[in-house]
């Protein structure tokens, strides 16, 4: 992996670091957390420097930029879906209180 210019004490600070806090840092930046450690304090660092992904990162990245969309898409279709159904029982219990307001009317007239 390649460490970015002028990172090699940040790097050799988070080799020393357990590898569940490299994997929670990288899960605070939104990015993945799979690998070895060494690739995910150059994934870290490479991200906190502005730098792309290493050339070993880039397919793996480009894999899960595409399943966090789809992901985020179908989060945006559930919650579509679940509005659509509450805005249909809502109009269904309108509909129904202006038949019961209806029958009470005709009720009262007869």
């Amino acid at each position: 992996p390649e460490v970015p210019p002028g990172q090699d004490d940040q790097f050799t600070a988070l080799m020393k670091q357990p590898i569940e806090e490299v994997r929670s840092m990288l899960a605070e930046i939104d990015l993945p957390s799979k690998g070895l450690q060494k690739a995910l304090v150059v994934r870290l660092l490479r991200s906190l420097t502005g730098l792309p992904p290493c050339k070993a990162d880039e397919k793996m990245m480009l894999k899960w930029a595409q399943d966090q969309a789809r992901q985020q898409e179908e989060q945006r279709r559930q919650q579509l879906l679940e509005e659509t159904r509450e805005a249909m029982r809502k109009k269904d219990l309108e509909e129904q209180q202006r038949k019961q307001q209806q029958q009470q009317q005709q009720q009262q007239q007869q």
